[in-house]
Order: structure tokens, then sequence, then C-alpha cells
């Protein structure tokens, strides 16, 4: 579907197979730093992958461009109280991509009181703008976006883009 509709899809790496080697140019695998080398030696053409974020991932983004300069490189972090801070960090390690994972019903993850989707996505924003950094990285939202308006709102508040899954389960009636 991501091949015909000309976008990316994020797939665990455990389910790729050999069927999937003339859609890699759509793909986006989500790799950890534990197994993304051997992964991309073994499968190769991929034009961005995903690194989940933990400390020191920056000396891994220094390796990678040094060894695929044109390879897109987004990381994953959840969307929680230190994200503003963590996307500075990575937009600085010249991430090109920050992927923000929310929880299903759009909300701010590991709070007692989680804030929206939407208020997050804001302060994200306004924080790399505050720190002059926000036109060096895109960021990508996902969890709760459900309908086609949400799609406008995440952009009018900073988006990029965003990840959308259960949309996509239900219209194929899962």
């Amino acid at each position: 579907a991501a091949h015909e509709l000309d976008t990316m899809i994020y797939f665990n790496p455990d389910y790729y197979s050999e069927n999937f080697a003339p859609y890699v140019e759509c793909m986006v695998p989500c790799l950890l730093k534990a197994n993304y080398r051997h992964f991309l030696e073994t499968v190769p053409g991929f034009q961005m992958i995903e690194l989940r974020y933990e400390p020191g991932i920056e000396a891994e983004l220094a390796w990678l461009r040094a060894r695929q300069p044109e390879l897109i490189i987004s990381i994953g972090m959840p969307l929680d109280s230190e994200a503003a801070g963590r996307a500075l960090e990575m937009a600085r390690a010249e991430a090109d991509t920050i992927h923000f994972y929310a929880d299903d019903c759009g909300q701010e993850q590991h709070a007692a009181s989680p804030r929206f989707l939407k208020e997050m996505i804001r302060e994200i924003h306004l924080f790399l703008l505050d720190q002059n950094v926000r036109n060096q990285v895109n960021l990508i939202f996902s969890g709760g976006i459900a309908m086609a308006e949400h799609v406008a709102k995440a952009t009018i508040c900073g988006a990029d883009g965003v990840a959308i899954d259960i949309p996509l389960l239900i219209a194929l009636e899962c």
C-alpha cells in the first residue's frame, strides 16, 4: 500500500522477508542501537531508517553519516515530558527527523496528568524555534491520529508529518 500511495511505512525489521525487497525505497525499519548495523549490512537499499532513542545514540548518527551520507535518519522517541529537550539534542546531533510516539489516545506518555498531542506538538515546535534549530529537523508525530482533521491540526501546531496506524487497521476491517 505504501508503494502504491508513494508514501513511507514504518515497520518492525523482525517481519522483513525477501518478498519486500522491491519495496525497500518506501520502507522505514525501526531499529535499535544494538541491531541496526547488522540489519543494514544484511538488507541494503533503504532510503530512511529509524533508530530508537537511547542515551549515546548521537555517536551512532555520526557513524551512519560517515558511511551512508545519503541515508535519512529518524530518531523514534516517546512523547513525554522530556521530549522537547531530547529533540534539541537530536537536532544538534543532526538527525534528519524525529518521530514522537504518543499513546493510542493521542496523549503524552508516562505522565500522571497527560497532555494531548496538539499541546505537545506545539511545545516541542516552539521550543525548537526558540533554540534556533527548528528548520534543521523534521518532526513526525503518531498516536491517536484517527481523523482527517487530526492531520491538519497537527500540521497547524508545528508537525511536519504524521504517522497513522489504527485508522488503517479499521479501514481494513481488522
